[in-house]
């Protein structure tokens, strides 16, 4: 039975409510990576001017991992298969945070694009990897719910996204 996981001493664990929520908000991380940075846009263009072809260059920082959402979300689903979903997503997450972060510590633009690369490939596993747990832990109206929720919960998310960057994106990229 996929619903249920082994927990100490042999015993079976139920998922629940921290682990839907869980996975909810896992979920969410892709919605971020763009929401954060598009205030900061112009910024980000105005920082970069001065390098030959950063009117190309530096919109991609946004748009390359959204091309590796929809180019490699099915790679990301057979490597959950693979590999497992647990361990996938836990991966994606950490790469997610690390690239995720790295750029506030680069100049290269180019730097800065292969970070976002990575950010962009972690973010093809984690809906992959996190859907599909959320689908092996619950069934029938419970499962309903959570996705349903989530659903709900990601354009919130965002919105909160784009209007926190639009009143910290003045302050710094």
């Amino acid at each position: 039975d996929t619903s249920t996981r082994p927990g100490a001493a042999g015993s079976v664990r139920q998922p629940g409510t921290a682990q839907a929520l869980s996975i909810i908000i896992a979920n969410a991380m892709p919605i971020l990576a763009p929401a954060a940075l598009v205030p900061s846009l112009p910024l980000l263009m105005k920082h970069f001017a001065y390098l030959p072809g950063s009117n190309f260059l530096v919109p991609l920082i946004l748009t390359i991992p959204t091309l590796c959402l929809g180019f490699f979300s099915s790679l990301a689903g057979a490597l959950a298969d693979r590999f497992g979903r647990r361990p996938v997503l836990l991966t994606a997450l950490l790469v997610f945070a690390v690239c995720g972060v790295a750029p506030v510590f680069m100049e290269d633009l180019r730097v800065i694009l292969v970070a976002r690369l990575f950010l962009g490939l972690a973010e093809a596993c984690i809906p992959s990897s996190g859907n599909a747990l959320l689908g092996d832990y619950f069934t029938g109206d419970s499962r309903r719910r959570w996705i349903s929720l989530e659903m709900m919960l990601g354009p919130l998310i965002g919105s909160a996204m784009l209007l926190s960057g639009g009143f910290l994106g003045p302050i710094s990229w």
